[in-house]
């Protein structure tokens, strides 16, 4: 199947995933209890639509513990920033994606500082391969950063095999509310 017919048929998927709420309850604990997010001192973490894992805890929680946390901000091109945020109150704009987002007088995270990033997937496979939107923001954006990369998906999301080309990122950890893969 090609990206564009995957996409299709993984948002269907997605939509009907019952019991999303515990399921994200799941995954966020699981991710919780990583060292990769225990041990980073500044983290990014994508600001969750309806359909997707939530990670309006995580965000709260980041803030909670001390952590830098900062959220994507999309510019033009199909680049992004990660500005850090204090609060799930400093997201008062929504961007052309209808996605919450701080506004820009915000400070800016240099992507090389970034010890940990979540990051969203319509699906993923085995070896850690995602498949995104179609934008290309997280596959521009992490290969400027050193960070532990970690996809979150419910289960369903995760697929024998990803179509990936060399431009595409494989994230380091997938988890799901079955457990984590690396």
């Amino acid at each position: 199947m090609n990206k564009p017919d995957l996409r299709r048929e993984m948002r269907r998927i997605r939509k009907d995933i019952p019991d999303k709420d515990e399921k994200s309850r799941q995954i966020t604990q699981a991710v919780l209890d990583l060292p990769a997010w225990k041990n980073a001192e500044i983290i990014a973490i994508y600001v969750s639509t309806p359909e997707e894992v939530s990670t309006e805890e995580l965000i709260r929680r980041g803030i909670a513990e001390g952590k830098t946390v900062s959220v994507p901000k999309i510019r033009g091109n199909g680049e992004m920033d990660m500005i850090r945020i204090g609060s799930f109150d400093d997201l008062t704009m929504k961007n052309r994606l209808s996605i919450p987002e701080p506004p820009k007088e915000l400070p800016v995270i240099l992507p090389e500082t970034i010890g940990c990033m979540i990051v969203p997937g319509l699906a993923f496979d085995k070896a850690g391969n995602r498949l995104g939107q179609g934008g290309g923001y997280y596959d521009r954006y992490l290969p400027k950063t050193r960070c532990t990369s970690i996809g979150l998906a419910f289960d369903g999301q995760i697929l024998e095999e990803v179509p990936h080309e060399e431009t595409d990122v494989s994230m380091d950890l997938l988890v799901t509310e079955q457990g984590i893969l690396e």
